[in-house]
């Protein structure tokens, strides 16, 4: 789960899809996937990083 939470705050910083798929070996689709459920969320990146890895599981 730390790995989703480094791609979300490479998001959030504002670097690209391309650029964080490709930096971290992800599909951009798996990526694009990611950014939704979190925009779709509704919490904060500060939110998101205070989340347990349970808790982070069960909203990705």
């Amino acid at each position: 789960m730390t790995k989703l939470k480094n791609l979300l705050r490479c998001y959030a910083s504002g670097m690209g899809i391309r650029s964080i798929s490709s930096t971290f070996h992800i599909s951009r689709n798996t990526l694009r996937k990611y950014v939704r459920k979190f925009q779709e969320s509704g919490l904060s990146m500060e939110q998101i990083l205070s989340l347990s890895d349970d808790k982070l599981a069960d909203l990705f």
